[in-house]
């Protein structure tokens, strides 16, 4: 059987704002804007008028904010464990990496 070729490509940048409209909400970046959608690309549609749909739009809308933040965050805590200092960083810091580099894979859809 023949494997699938899966090709990861980049994301389109953030940041991404959503906009509700009745029982829709949308959610995508505001580069450029068509009217019919206000926004340039969109990212997602959900149909759903609960509280809980409007708290995913929020999350999904925060995405490319929070991963960026992730990778920063990543970033301090190795360059801090590579100054073996203690008072720089903890075993507790430490222990984050395996759980940030799992959440930044996922996001990357490296997972």
């Amino acid at each position: 059987m023949e494997k699938t070729k899966s090709y990861i490509v980049e994301p389109i940048p953030g940041p991404w704002h959503y906009k509700k409209n009745g029982f829709q909400i949308t959610i995508g970046n505001e580069s450029t804007r068509h009217d019919y959608l206000e926004h340039d690309y969109t990212v997602c549609v959900i149909e759903d008028n609960s509280f809980q749909a409007e708290s995913n739009a929020c999350l999904i809308a925060a995405a490319p904010d929070l991963l960026k933040q992730l990778k920063s965050a990543r970033e301090m805590i190795a360059s801090a464990m590579e100054k073996d200092d203690p008072l720089w960083f903890t075993q507790q810091e430490a222990a984050l990496l395996d759980p940030i580099d799992e959440a930044i894979s996922k996001a990357e859809g490296k997972e």
